[in-house]
């Protein structure tokens, strides 16, 4: 079991605009299979599951965004995404809720696995039991 960690990825600032970068490197290593995005309002909760092989980047584009996990040691941790030159990496059997905090939030999320409904587990007890 990892710890969810949020990362700072690499922003390039110049008269005309900033550029945020998100590349395989030594702190992600991943090879993306998928990206979403998820546009929500104040109020708004997601997540509320956990995959059982996909690792995910999430990354607040705009807004606020409470992210909490759970590991299946009852380990909590809570952040909070409102900046998006920091990434948050989640590991496989991490339960996760997002909360949304300001209208018109913007999560990117970006995967290493293909969207997959056998990958998801939506039932907490049964995420806690899962071998």
């Amino acid at each position: 079991m990892k710890n969810p960690k949020i990362i700072k990825l690499k922003k390039i600032t110049s008269s005309n605009g900033k550029l945020i970068i998100l590349e395989k490197s030594k702190k992600i290593d991943l090879n993306y299979k998928r990206f979403f995005t998820i546009f929500s309002n104040k109020k708004s909760i997601r997540g509320n599951h956990a995959h059982k092989k996909c690792y995910q980047i999430l990354i607040c584009l705009n807004g606020k965004i409470e992210v909490n996990c759970e590991l299946k040691n009852k380990k909590k941790f809570t952040f909070i995404l409102n900046k998006p030159d920091q990434a948050l990496i989640i590991y496989p059997m991490t339960w996760c809720i997002q909360k949304y905090k300001k209208n018109n939030s913007i999560l990117l999320v970006a995967c290493n696995e293909l969207f997959s409904e056998s990958d998801y587990i939506r039932d907490y007890k049964k995420f806690l039991n899962h071998k």
